[in-house]
């Protein structure tokens, strides 16, 4: 097997309709069959270029380690779902991108520029954005040239806090979806992701939710944006079991009629357990399997929209629909044997529960105060105490079930299930695929070592910008006195925050639009903050990952940073010119100088996910130092 260390499979939580009896209609009229399903996910779909960088990061492999794989295609689909989807949406995204010199004339296709993939990356919880749904290459030696000359690419502001290692930046023209391509200082290596939303001012700042729907090809309607751009790219994982679905939905079978209570839910656990997948995938009436899963986990159901609310009356439709394609991928099986495996769960909290059926599931006995933090409407979230040992533990309320549902010949996902008794019958309270603590095949990592590199002191910065930097977050967020806090932006930076206005708001012209709007905007973000005394309760301060910028001494360093930024670099910031144009210069003959322009980053802190960093440029005008220049960075 391909895995040398456990991947943190994609979460992808879902809720089955419980204790009601409800009928769930067919939505196809009479007479005619219900919607086709067209899935892959498989390497003989993929096209050959794509093939190309599978087969070629194998045979690598293979040469590094000295063991014998199976082939290509049959280790692509043990691979985890995210991974997956990452990879063909960038590789199909690169491959549809052609570029061109400024004459015209042709310079091939974007993913032409990748030598050697290095490693995938879906989504892997607890790290950063900047970490999750990107790809890893080795570019071909004139990579950078062509990016510098192509018209399809401009370099834009080099990444300051995200992409460490890949300083430069050259992101995709002609709006969202987009493709960034990062590349390291030596122009060898690539950090590539697919953006499909706008770093828009404020909700950038607000949305802890944008970074993990930002190059999340599976994540809302990101590939219907994706198919828009770059059209052909299958959505074969829209299905809660990442089963791939061919053909049509099948004959109309009419109303279906979920039973009011699960009819094992007063027996053993295991027992339950059992009866919700035979009824499943033995019996093929997945509406008695629905009828173990409580109201409470309607909140698992992804929104079709990060960030917005779960439409629940369909959430029954959905899902029995989804489960009956699974039954039918499978096909009429006498038992469970050869399409459900127990998989095994590694938290040293739970406790193993030994039983008869051990081989198709696995079961554990899951501490109360657990048992109760697992919930829906915290997106599965676990505390960060979840496998330690806690003293006295209490066990009997909950338990979890973990199994891998597949074919013969397609691969399937691992399934975890947290159950609890409610009025008096086991139900399903949790759910989610591919868990935190379940064993998963990982793409190799193939990148280089990379050499420490050492955090270089914080500099003395120039005074006068340390205290007028200060005052603008102070005025901001602990005053709420927006007119001071205004005052410290130069009305040239205005122009900067067309580039970043929400989408269908006009570009604004005069210094009193611009005002307002920033004004206003200010108010929001406040808002989201709250009251504080401090600074650090509202701001998370970046840690920049640029060495050509220089670390600043201050007394608020935990919420904002600054940063001196080289006098060469600050002469290109202008908002008068197209964000993406004219900020690179070169360095004089002698070495860059410091002391004419600042920087500052922050985040706020809020809920969810990584939200984007804020970038001011600071330089004297009329002798005071203003805010010249604005920019925002997703991971």
């Amino acid at each position: 097997m391909v895995s040398r260390s456990r991947m943190v499979g994609w979460i992808f939580s879902l809720v089955l309709i419980g204790t009601a009896a409800t009928a769930i209609p067919s939505d196809a009229p009479a007479g005619q069959s219900g919607p086709t399903f067209q899935f892959s996910g498989r390497y003989d779909d993929l096209a050959p270029a794509q093939q190309r960088l599978l087969d070629d990061w194998l045979e690598r492999f293979i040469q590094l380690t000295g063991k014998t794989l199976p082939p290509t295609e049959e280790i692509y689909e043990r691979v985890s779902i995210s991974n997956r989807a990452t990879f063909e949406a960038i590789t199909h995204a690169l491959l549809n991108t052609s570029l061109s010199d400024e004459s015209g004339a042709p310079m091939g296709n974007a993913l032409e520029l990748v030598l050697h993939m290095e490693t995938v990356r879906g989504q892997m919880p607890g790290v950063g954005g900047d970490l999750q749904f990107r790809m890893y290459a080795r570019l071909r030696p004139d990579a950078l040239d062509v990016l510098n000359r192509c018209r399809e690419f401009k370099r834009g502001p080099d990444n300051v806090t995200f992409h460490k290692g890949y300083p430069q930046s050259f992101r995709q023209l002609g709006g969202v979806p987009s493709i960034q391509i990062s590349v390291s200082a030596d122009g060898h290596r690539a950090d590539i992701d697919v953006d499909y939303r706008s770093s828009k001012f404020p909700t950038a700042l607000l949305n802890g939710h944008l970074s993990a729907a930002n190059s999340d090809v599976r994540a809302g309607d990101n590939s219907n944006r994706h198919n828009e751009r770059w059209s052909g790219l299958t959505d074969w994982w829209r299905n809660i079991f990442g089963l791939p679905f061919l053909g049509a939905a099948g004959e109309d079978t009419g109303d279906t009629i979920i039973p009011k209570v699960p009819r094992a839910g007063r027996e053993k656990i295991r027992v339950a357990v059992k009866d919700f997948l035979s009824a499943w995938l033995v019996e093929q009436r997945p509406e008695l399997s629905m009828a173990y899963f409580s109201n409470s986990a309607y909140a698992c159901y992804p929104p079709d929209e990060p960030g917005q609310p779960v439409d629940r009356g369909m959430v029954p439709f959905r899902l029995l629909k989804s489960m009956a394609e699974a039954t039918r991928v499978i096909g009429k099986i006498t038992s469970l044997e050869g399409v459900v495996k127990a998989v095994p769960l590694n938290n040293p909290r739970l406790q193993l529960v030994k039983h008869e059926d051990q081989d198709e599931f696995s079961l554990y006995r899951v501490p109360t105060t657990l048992g109760a933090a697992i919930r829906c409407e915290d997106g599965l979230r676990l505390p960060p105490n979840r496998a330690t040992p806690q003293a006295d533990e209490q066990y009997g309320r909950f338990y979890a079930s973990a199994f891998y549902v597949s074919t013969p010949s397609r691969r399937g996902a691992t399934i975890y299930l947290l159950w609890a008794k409610e009025k008096k019958y086991w139900q399903i309270v949790a759910f989610k695929t591919e868990p935190d603590d379940a064993p998963q095949p990982e793409v190799p990592d193939l990148r280089p070592a990379e050499a420490p590199v050492a955090t270089p002191a914080p500099v003395a910065g120039d005074p006068g910008m340390v205290a007028a930097a200060t005052d603008f977050f102070t005025a901001w967020f602990v005053d709420r006195d927006f007119d001071r806090s205004l005052g410290h932006i130069a009305p040239r930076t205005f122009p900067c925050l067309n580039y970043f206005l929400p989408e269908g708001t006009p570009p604004m012209d005069s210094p009193e639009a611009f005002a307002a709007f920033i004004r206003a905007s200010m108010a929001r973000v406040s808002e989201t903050t709250g009251a504080v005394a401090r600074l650090e309760d509202a701001l998370r301060a970046s840690t920049p990952a640029n060495r050509a910028v220089q670390l600043v001494r201050h007394d608020h360093m935990k919420a904002f940073t600054i940063l001196c930024i080289p006098d060469h670099y600050g002469e290109a910031f202008d908002c008068s010119q197209p964000i993406e144009q004219g900020l690179h210069r070169e360095p004089p003959p002698d070495g860059p100088a410091y002391g004419n322009f600042f920087g500052t980053s922050f985040s706020l802190k809020v809920a969810g996910d990584q939200p984007a960093v804020t970038y001011l440029v600071w330089r004297r005008e009329g002798g005071a130092w203003k805010i010249i220049w604005y920019y925002l960075e997703l991971p």
